[in-house]
């Protein structure tokens, strides 16, 4: 399914958010836990709401942490995490480790990530300050995103990571995942209709891979659905600049 096609639009379930207290605590990973190139994956992880130590993960592993920490519906977790169970190079696998979606362009892990180092240089999973860096730069002087500017700073993080190496690789397929995973962060850490993330919440998420509740953070009121994953992804990919490739 291409979340940037039109998505019949659904109800949206509305729950109340955790509040802090009820927060499991967070503990970042010991030397035997294995992580991913997702830094909301590595997240739930931290804080216990998947297997801290990111082995052995189901789809109701995912759906149980995504629904909890995050309020995004079992239909998203449920897509993503079939794609998920592929890179486990077990036949018929039914769980897979954190570490194994660092599998490069296939089919989650890409080129051109917000926080991560391309595949190209070694090491696709650790968080690497220089690029992140280079992406929250164009957030400064906003304390709420607007829509336009997520929709360049991805873009543009796109065209830098492209003159970096020769084997830069960036598809129709991963434009749509790397616009999906912008519509991600803006819907979790803002609104999933409106978007608008709090800049400061994004740098807790990204850099220290925590969901930002001692900062005032709860999970969003309004589900997280396919219908508004797809409406908001349309929506950044409208606002991207018309001076930068889409792909390369």
């Amino acid at each position: 399914m291409n979340f940037l096609l039109a998505i019949t639009l659904v109800s949206c379930m509305v729950v109340s958010g955790l509040p802090a207290k009820d927060f499991p605590p967070f503990y970042p990973p010991g030397p035997d836990d294995l992580r991913s190139p997702c830094p909301a994956l590595n997240a739930l992880a931290n804080h216990g709401f998947l297997p801290r130590h990111g082995m052995d993960v189901t789809i109701n592993n995912l759906v149980f942490a995504l629904e909890t920490g995050l309020n995004v519906a079992a239909e998203v977790t449920e897509f993503v995490g079939n794609d998920a169970l592929t890179t486990n190079p077990e036949p018929n696998a039914t769980c897979f480790d954190l570490n194994m979606l660092a599998k490069h362009n296939f089919p989650l892990e890409h080129d051109g990530s917000l926080s991560r180092n391309d595949s190209y240089f070694g090491d696709d999973i650790t968080f690497d300050h220089l690029v992140f860096d280079r992406f929250i730069s164009q957030f400064a002087g906003y304390d709420l995103v607007p829509l336009s500017v997520v929709a360049r700073a991805r873009a543009e993080s796109v065209l830098y990571a492209s003159k970096q190496h020769p084997d830069f690789f960036f598809n129709a397929s991963i434009l749509n995942r790397s616009i999906s995973e912008s519509a991600l962060y803006t819907s979790v850490l803002g609104d999933p209709i409106t978007g608008g993330p709090k800049t400061g919440w994004i740098k807790v998420l990204f850099e220290e891979e925590r969901l930002p509740y001692l900062e005032g953070w709860t999970p969003r009121k309004t589900e997280l659905t396919l219908a508004t994953l797809g409406a908001l992804s349309q929506g950044i990919l409208e606002a991207t600049p018309t001076d930068i490739p889409l792909m390369f």
